[in-house]
């Protein structure tokens, strides 16, 4: 079986009309590469899920991913595995 890395997120519609949006990530891998050879691997397959309601923190120590995680989630640079698949819908 193949591991494609995948962003999927629904939004959930509550009886009080409000929103909230589900985020789900599975296998993201991230490695910035020195001189067109292997670099480093920042992120190597990542998979979490944020429903509604949840608080979420990200925390580590300086250069452990934590902004290169939020750039590929906000789309703004791709995963070394392939561009997430972004899957929207209901939950």
């Amino acid at each position: 079986m193949t591991w494609e890395p995948v962003f999927v997120s629904c939004i959930q519609s509550f009886p009080s009309g409000k929103k909230a949006l589900q985020i789900d990530i599975e296998k993201i891998t991230k490695t910035f590469l020195y001189d067109k050879k292997p670099g480093h691997v920042v992120l190597k397959d990542i998979s979490f899920a944020i429903s509604p309601g949840d608080f979420v923190i990200i925390l580590g120590e300086s250069g452990c991913g934590k902004t290169t995680l939020l750039n590929l989630m906000a789309g703004l640079e791709q995963s070394t595995n392939g561009p997430p698949l972004y899957k929207r819908g209901k939950c």
